[in-house]
């Protein structure tokens, strides 16, 4: 026994680096072993006085006395400051502890092991009692930093152990040795054991300076410094259960915010999930608060590097931004896995996406929101939590989303009912809700919240960072523009200077947002959470998906109350997404996981009930258009297609449901996308109806497709009329515009052309004037490229007879001739093709060989579709084939010349230019019978004989040719401006009798004056 009690004084000497024994002193080790005489006399003494010859020893007994000791007597020559002190004997005795097994005796192990779990905790509630009270000496600098010696610790550990930023180490001073106080790294279960020790004795006291430190250091820092030593010690603390509540009990948990920046500077997680490598929106053209710069370090001066260098930089961005982001669901994680801290955590959560809601708006201010890289590292947290659910075949989600939780006003994730949502007012939203009621419970599934969380987080996140990256690309090509062009001219010299110092700026700051946009696993992984959300939408809207199978067309009315609630964004952010995957990284694509998007758009595309705004379904359709396999077109070869774009093309080509409801949905969309609650629906109309009309030409090669189409023409034919209506107004508007701007373009083409003329101008004259040419070559290229599609899609169409047939409705035939004669005016003419005539019309898109040749091709298919009805349809064209009557001459004379038609089809519109002159006279001769036509037969909206009368809803009757053209463009009656559709028309077959009567009694009494 007397060995063993000497071997556990050896033990408690090395823990506590004193001695009993003056001979054990040791002044020169590290820590110095200090003989504690006055408490061996007193042990001594204690003992028996003077009998006792050999000094006492350490034990489990004296092990608290000889610690106190040492406390209140401190070595002058080792000034360790007495916390430093006992983290460094808590660290000594889980050392000794680990050799415990070099005693036999299983009863001195349990000894020896009770002496140093004693030595273990004294260290942890000592170090307590002296970071809040003055029990032992200390010097003033370790009572002025206080509960930071415990941080001084913690950053110890961290440089000793840690992984570094991507620029290495920085200057932190924070290793053992430079440290203050000789501060010891923080052993393994200190932490741990110090938190279970004062959780209900001011742990969240203690925690506070030290969370306000590591957040300062935080906020300072970006992707390329030392973040992992502060976050790796956040990560430390949530993953200790005592420590995390404490975290959450501190008032900045959640703090009063009244911003998404505010929330993000005084929050405890806020500085860290702002680390990142986007730029500062608030900030622009300043250097950045958290330095190493990472836009400026990586990317400045761009177009001098490699571009290998350029990729390797933002491979390296993407790495750091995936590296940091586990970190934070690290953190996140462990407070959501106690259940002592999940609530906090969970609200937490909620808060930073509620504070940031003007993330949302039109014109956010970016001071009152958080930065791109705190809204990213939200949404790639939130992501990863969703992982295990996120599979839709795993079916995990089924049964645990509820649409109640986008509506419920006491739900943690506040959606307000003023929220846009898919099919639904704010009241009706409110209606529903209060209908159908909470849980019985008041509670939603973790599964549910963490979803609706991520879709939020994704819009305020991911989508809104591509809209920053797309403001950001555009404001620098303005500006290098504005640089162009201000460029020589002395008395801009100061607006240049501070112009280039932006667009310095702005450049290196795109390529930041385009690396961390197009980093792989971020976009996978929000790719999956989309397939995920888009496949439950399918299963709320089409009661066969909810069985398991696939969705069924048309879809039930009326539409599930549960779909019409969810806010708009669970349809247009995944659109945005597959857009930006589409344009920038088709290698991701993966055609098994596309079958979801092609069936999702074919569903809803064509359901404006579900989706009630036509500009979300105009989203789809543009992300469809990107997905679009190439073809022989200009278009088509332009487009980036995935490797995988034979497979992704199966989808359109065999797909059941896409062949069967594909080209009806584009078509109703075609003519919905006319009506929208956007600010700027005049432009987007154009670009959402090119971009059908791509879909609509790829598809009208494929068979399946086009006998769907013509299936279509059959069973709806208004639907066909109605598209055809849109597509003429289209191209009107279109093509006059460009028509009557370039001769405006030629007239500044030649005065730049004449040297003298040009140099004569005053410069702000010929600044202006280059302004305008360039806008106006925006414009043009637009709008013929725009227009190029519907008259493609007009030319495809019309040579159908299936299809074409409907060109030869009322409402819009004869309309249909006078629009293409207008357009042909301004290409056959002499007078009016000089004015047409620029330097570099393919800079334009002006191609008018192509376009004369497609007018002309529109004329000879439907002339060839229904030869007597088009030649009264060309006959009819008053406006410019009456005042241009060598229209055809001009233009079989242009189509001659140049080679552009068979000789066949150039007979074939000479033939069509003789039958409308002789129909012409024929019509003339009847017309000159009807001079006196009775007030009764007379229609009322555009005069002449009604042929067809109908009655209005109004009572008033007029011409159904008349009014049907009219109600495609205004659906009212045009005397009471009640709703009016062509159903609500009723004829009137006594009149109509009477009309033909009274016809046919005019050409008999002609025909008996002539004779």
């Amino acid at each position: 026994m007397a060995a063993f009690a000497k071997y556990v004084d050896s033990a408690l000497r090395k823990v506590l680096a004193v001695t009993l024994d003056g001979s054990s002193a040791d002044p020169a080790a590290q820590p110095p072993v200090v003989h504690l005489a006055g408490l061996a006399q007193e042990l001594q003494a204690e003992a028996g006085g003077a009998g006792c010859e050999s000094p006492p020893l350490l034990n489990k007994e004296t092990a608290e006395r000889a610690l106190m000791a040492r406390l209140s007597e401190p070595p002058a020559s080792y000034p360790q400051w007495p916390v430093h002190y006992l983290i460094g004997v808590y660290g000594r005795a889980a050392a000794e502890a680990r050799s415990l097994s070099m005693l036999k005796e299983p009863a001195q192990q349990a000894a020896l092991g009770e002496a140093l779990a004693l030595c273990r905790q004294l260290a942890v509630s000592y170090a307590g009692l002296t970071l809040t009270l003055d029990m032992f000496p200390q010097p003033p600098e370790a009572s002025q930093r206080g509960a930071l010696q415990l941080l001084d610790s913690l950053d110890a550990a961290a440089s000793s152990s840690s992984s570094l930023g991507l620029a290495g180490p920085g200057p932190s001073g924070s290793s053992g040795g430079g440290a203050p106080g000789g501060a010891m790294p923080l052993p393994p279960g200190c932490l741990e054991d110090f938190a279970v020790r004062f959780a209900d004795e001011g742990l969240p006291d203690l925690l506070a300076p030290i969370v306000t430190q590591l957040m300062q250091r935080a906020a300072g820092v970006s992707l390329l410094g030392d973040y992992s030593a502060p976050l790796g010690i956040l990560q430390r603390m949530a993953a200790c259960k005592p420590m995390a509540v404490a975290l959450t009990q501190l008032p900045a948990w959640m703090p009063q915010w009244q911003d998404g920046r505010g929330f993000e500077a005084s929050s405890v997680l806020g500085p860290f999930f702002g680390i990142g490598a986007l730029a500062d929106r608030a900030r622009v053209g300043v250097p950045s608060v958290r330095q190493p710069d990472v836009a400026q370090q990586c990317f400045a001066d761009a177009e001098k590097r490699r571009q290998g260098d350029i990729n390797q930089a933002m491979v390296s961005l993407q790495m750091g931004q995936q590296a940091l982001a586990g970190q934070l669901h690290a953190i996140v994680m462990s407070l959501l896995r106690n259940t002592d801290t999940r609530e906090a955590m969970l609200n937490w959560l909620a808060a930073a996406l509620d504070s940031n809601l003007e993330r949302t708006k039109m014109r956010p201010d970016p001071k009152k929101m958080s930065t791109d890289g705190f809204a990213l590292n939200l949404a790639l947290v939130l992501l990863r939590c969703c992982d295990p659910f996120v599979d839709p075949a795993s079916g995990k989600a089924w049964g645990k989303l509820d649409v109640r939780y986008a509506c419920d006003p006491a739900a943690r994730l506040k959606h307000s009912p003023d929220d846009t949502r898919l099919a639904a007012t704010s009241e009706e939203v409110a209606a529903w809700f209060a209908e159908a009621g909470p849980p019985a419970d008041g509670k939603y599934h973790f599964i549910c919240e963490c979803f609706f969380m991520a879709a939020r987080a994704l819009q305020l996140g991911v989508v809104q960072c591509l809209e920053a990256r797309q403001d950001l690309a555009r404001w620098l090509r303005n500006y290098q523009e504005d640089i162009e062009v201000l460029e020589g001219n002395p008395a801009a010299a100061l607006q240049l200077l501070n112009m280039k110092r932006i667009a310095a700026w702005l450049q290196p700051a795109v390529y930041c947002y385009d690396a961390v946009l197009q980093d792989q696993k971020l976009l996978a992984d929000a790719l999956a959470f989309y397939r995920l959300s888009m496949a439950w939408q399918l299963r709320l809207a089409s009661p066969s998906a909810a069985a398991g199978g696939a969705p069924t067309l048309p879809l039930p009315e009326p539409p599930c109350k549960e779909m019409c609630m969810l806010p708009e964004y669970f349809v247009e952010d995944p659109a945005e997404l597959l857009l930006w995957v589409g344009r920038t990284r088709p290698d991701l694509v993966e055609p098994r996981k596309m079958e979801e998007f092609m069936v999702f758009c074919t569903v809803f595309l064509g359901s404006p009930h579900y989706v009630k705004n036509a500009y979300l379904r105009g989203k789809m359709v543009e992300a469809l258009q990107v997905y679009m396999p190439p073809d022989g077109t200009e278009a088509g070869r332009r487009r980036r297609v995935a490797a995988s774009a034979a497979e992704v093309a199966m989808l359109f080509e065999v797909h059941p449901l896409v062949i069967q409801s594909l080209i009806g949905s584009l078509l109703a969309l075609y003519r919905d996308i006319e009506i929208t609650d956007r600010h700027n629906t005049f432009y987007e109309k154009f670009s959402t109806r090119y971009q059908i009309g791509e879909i609509l030409c790829y598809l009208w090669n494929l068979p399946q497709h086009r006998t769907a189409w013509r299936t279509l023409a059959q069973r709806e034919p208004k639907l066909n009329v109605q598209f055809i209506h849109v597509m003429l107004n289209d191209s009107q508007h279109l093509l006059q515009d460009a028509l009557e701007l370039l001769p405006k373009v030629q007239e500044t083409e030649r005065l730049q052309a004449d040297e003298a003329a040009w140099a004569a101008l005053p410069q702000q004259d010929r600044q202006d004037r280059e302004q305008a040419l360039h806008r106006a070559e925006g414009q043009l290229q637009s709008d013929f490229g725009l227009a190029s599609v519907v008259i493609r899609l007009m030319q495809l169409t019309a040579e159908d007879a299936a299809v074409g047939a409907a060109y030869f409705d009322a409402a819009v035939r004869n309309r249909t001739a006078k629009i293409v004669d207008f357009f042909l005016k301004y290409l056959t003419v002499p007078a009016e093709r000089k004015r047409l005539r620029v330097k570099d019309p393919e800079k334009y898109n002006w191609h008018p060989k192509r376009l004369i040749t497609e007018l002309a091709q529109i004329h000879l298919a439907l002339y060839r579709v229904r030869r007597a009805e088009w030649v009264q349809a060309v006959a009819a064209d008053t406006d410019y084939l009456g005042r241009v009557p060598q229209l055809f001459t001009e233009l079989v004379s242009v189509l001659r010349a140049l080679g552009l038609l068979s000789p066949d089809d150039i007979a074939a519109l000479e033939a069509l230019a003789i039958e409308v002159e002789q129909y012409k006279a024929s019509v003339q001769e009847e017309e000159e019978a009807f001079e006196d036509i009775p007030e009764e037969y007379e229609d009322p909206l555009l005069g002449g004989l009604m042929r067809d009368p109908v009655q209005l809803p109004s009572g008033n009757i007029v011409e159904r040719s008349s009014i049907v053209q009219q109600l495609l463009t205004d659906p009212r009656d045009p005397y009471s401006r009640a709703k009016c559709t062509e159903e609500d028309l009723v004829p009137l077959p006594d009149l109509k009798r009477r009309i033909d009567a009274w016809a046919a009694e005019q050409r008999s009494k002609r025909r008996m004056s002539v004779d």
